[in-house]
Formats: C-alpha cells, structure tokens, sequence
C-alpha cells in the first residue's frame, strides 16, 4: 500500500476498516447466535496490521477496542448483537475486552516496527539506485531484484521492474560459470567471504567487484561493479 499516492492511500486506509466494521456489525446482529464481533475484529486488526499505516492503525485500534467494549459490558448492547440473549455475567467480558486490548496493542506495535523497516528498505533501494557504479542486488537463487541505472547500462538490461534477469547469465564467466555459482552460494552460506571476490565477465569482458550480504529476509548479496576509466 505504500506505493500508492498518499491521499488515496489514506483514502483507503480510512475506507477498508470502516466497511469491515460496517460489514461485521451487520453480519452480527442478523445471525442468529451469540456475538462474534470480538473475534472478527480482532482478526481484522491483526489484518491491517500488515496494510494500513501506524497513524490509522492506532486510530482503528482505539474504535475497534471501544466497540468490542460495548458490545460485552453493555448487557442491553450485548443482547442486540446476541439474538436476545441477556446474560447478567460480565466478569469473563472484562476478560474478554482485556484480551482485546492486548490484541490490539500487538497490532499497534508490529504495524509500527513493520513500517520502520519498510521505511529502511526503501531507503537502501533509493541509495542503490543512486550510486554512481553499477549495482546489482540478487538474492540465493541468483534472480536479480534491483539495478541502479548504471547497471542497467552496462547489462543492456531495458525492464524496470522489479526482476531484472538471472545473475549468472548476465554476469558469469561462460568457461567458469559453476566455479562462479559454487563460490555465489557460499558466500550465502557463510563458507565463502564477501570480501572473497567473484570472478565475473559481462560480454566476455572480465570485471573486479566489491560485495556485501545484507542480513536481510530474505538475505541478499548486494554486487558493486568497479568500471575502470
């Protein structure tokens, strides 16, 4: 969601919990048995956990935990959404709400930390892209997820998607290639060094390389090409 543009993602960051909302409310009063609107929005929390931004997580955490609260403590409320069941019990609610809480607390806290480190993320790639050699980032498989334009260049690579081709194909040497591959999957293993550098030929031409493994999921071997002149 965050590479959509900032009013539409608010946009939706406002419209997907309030129709779930909408939706699990109504659902909950039409069935016909006791409420199930705790469980459901908790689901949805944990859900948008992973898709909506801090500022609106910690907004929906806040109404969703005071419609759960309601709901239980209320015992009028609570029979509306439980088919006319009254229960004069709130002792295991409280409980109830509690754990709610606590729910969405967690959901607060990773929708937080998960921001963070896609907020990282993107920082790195720009660097990347910015860096006046050419760079190429792939990962055990040797599918190459991100080429500056430099690199892009000098592989005569013309997609800007997100995958950008096969590291041996384009960068192994013909005649050394499983000698190339062998050392490359080391390297993720840790059996290898990145300062052990990778015998690597584009078009037949022979080039030096400075490597680094980012410690990333999954980990990926960040490949700095050295043009001379």
């Amino acid at each position: 969601m965050r590479k959509i543009p900032q009013p539409y993602r608010s946009l939706l960051c406002f419209l997907i919990p309030a129709v779930y909302l909408a939706t699990v409310m109504s659902f909950d009063i039409e069935e016909p048995f006791r409420t199930v609107s705790p469980p459901l929005l908790t689901i949805g929390l944990l859900l948008f956990s992973l898709l909506i931004q801090p500022g609106w997580m910690l907004l929906w955490a806040i109404v969703y935990s005071g419609t759960t609260a309601v709901i239980l403590l209320n015992p009028r409320i609570y029979a509306i959404f439980s088919n006319g069941l009254a229960t004069p019990e709130i002792t295991s609610h409280k409980f109830r709400v509690l754990s709610f809480l606590a729910t969405a607390v967690f959901a607060c806290i990773f929708s937080w930390v998960l921001d963070r480190l896609r907020s990282k993320q993107e920082m790195l790639d720009h660097l990347i892209l910015r860096m006046p050699m050419p760079v190429v980032v792939s990962d055990i498989e040797g599918v190459i997820h991100l080429a500056n334009g430099k690199a892009r260049q000098l592989l005569e690579i013309s997609d800007t998607g997100h995958e950008k081709g096969r590291y041996f194909d384009l960068l192994a040497p013909k005649l050394k290639q499983g000698k190339c591959i062998a050392t490359y999957l080391n390297i993720f293993k840790g059996e290898a060094s990145v300062h052990e550098s990778l015998e690597l030929e584009i078009r037949g031409k022979p080039f030096k390389t400075q490597l680094e493994l980012l410690n990333s999921t999954p980990r990926k071997l960040v490949t700095m090409i050295q043009v001379e002149g």
